[in-house]
């Protein structure tokens, strides 16, 4: 009976080494995991930090593409003004040309300052950017002396 009872223990001694590293495994098993996580968190946290700068970085482009788009438009604006002046002051040298020759083929002179040439300068309706009208105001004033 002795030897059963040997026997019987060590079967019983076998069996529980055998769950105990199963439990163990079990153990490794959970203690990789928490480990995953434990990086994972870190991951996470800088993955949520990347997507906020990238919701930020893209605002700053739309901010930055008005403003250039604005600018651009301003500058248009500006060119076009320029273009205006250039086309009445050549519009009232056409028209005092005009003056010229008519007032020679009826009185046989050619008689320049009897022929007017004053540009009116533009009204500041608050519409029309500040350069622009400075710009006008100045080819106006430079026409008419």
């Amino acid at each position: 009976m002795g030897r059963k009872m040997d026997t019987r223990n060590k079967e019983i001694d076998e069996k529980m080494r055998a769950r105990m590293e199963k439990v163990d495994e079990k153990m490794d098993v959970e203690a990789k995991k928490n480990e995953i996580e434990e990086i994972k968190k870190p991951m996470k946290v800088r993955k949520t930090i990347v997507g906020r700068n990238m919701v930020r970085m893209e605002e700053k482009v739309k901010e930055i593409e008005k403003s250039m788009k604005e600018r651009v438009e301003d500058r248009i604006k500006t060119i076009e003004d320029r273009m205006k002046i250039i086309e009445d002051r050549i519009e009232n040298r056409m028209k005092t040309f005009e003056k010229i020759i008519k007032n020679a083929a009826t009185t046989g002179s050619c008689d320049v300052t009897s022929a007017s040439r004053t540009i009116q300068p533009p009204i500041n309706d608050g519409q029309t950017p500040w350069s622009s009208y400075k710009i006008q105001s100045e080819a106006a004033a430079t026409a008419n002396s």
